[in-house]
């Protein structure tokens, strides 16, 4: 009984994906659409996609299946040593992964204006627009690390062992999948997303947790977006 719960488990947890992936992909015509008007709908329609859909589906995964945050790669099992000598390596790799890939596209390829920045939605925000920068790069990173490598994860090893070969799939598979709903933030980012996800699944293979993952993540939207958020 125990075996076919966990089953149904990693099956319903690639299932709970759907719904992110497909609303990630065409995320940039939402946004595109929500910034030519009052700036409110842009925000309701982030909170809906960042908070309102994401702890939905984690809960229908978790009242369905019984899956537990920790099987989806949120394991606090770490210690002094971990958080001191070990996290703090794939977060600065990560970071300088995704700028370095970024400032080389921008040196290669002409620069061009992103269809969509959110920097001009943050600036409307005047004394929030700090407290708006430190939501989007949050909740971005939380949902994007748990949506696009933990569950996957979950579903794609069904508890068995997986080949290196299989392990490379997963992880380019997603990368692209996750590089494909950056496109409306420009050429640059896209590869800064797509290599990103890359290293960011290989450190979430080596010490199973997402939390350096999502601390990168968090940090580089936070860097990106902070200039232009200054009070």
């Amino acid at each position: 009984m125990l075996s076919a719960t966990r089953m149904d488990g990693h099956i319903l947890a690639g299932w709970m994906c759907l719904p992110f992936w497909l609303l990630h992909v065409v995320d940039g015509y939402w946004k595109m659409a929500f910034s030519h008007g009052p700036h409110i709908y842009f925000w309701a329609y982030d909170f809906t996609k960042w908070i309102i859909l994401p702890t939905v589906l984690l809960f229908v995964l978790h009242r369905l299946a019984f899956v537990a945050p920790r099987e989806y790669g949120l394991s606090a099992d770490l210690g002094k040593r971990d958080i001191l000598y070990v996290l703090p390596l794939p977060l600065i790799t990560l970071f300088v992964v995704h700028f370095i890939a970024s400032a080389a596209v921008e040196i290669v390829f002409t620069p061009q204006k992103a269809p969509f920045d959110y920097r001009s939605m943050l600036s409307p925000l005047g004394p929030l627009r700090i407290v708006g920068t430190l939501y989007l790069s949050a909740t971005a990173g939380i949902w994007e690390s748990i949506f696009f490598i933990g569950l996957p994860w979950l579903w794609f090893s069904k508890g068995r062992a997986v080949s290196p070969w299989g392990r490379c799939a997963f992880a380019l598979g997603t990368a692209v999948l996750f590089a494909a709903g950056h496109w409306e933030n420009g050429v640059s980012n896209v590869i800064g997303v797509l290599l990103f996800q890359l290293v960011a699944v290989y450190w979430y293979f080596r010490f199973a947790t997402l939390w350096p993952v999502i601390g990168a993540h968090f940090l580089i939207d936070v860097v990106f977006l902070w200039p232009v958020t200054k009070l």
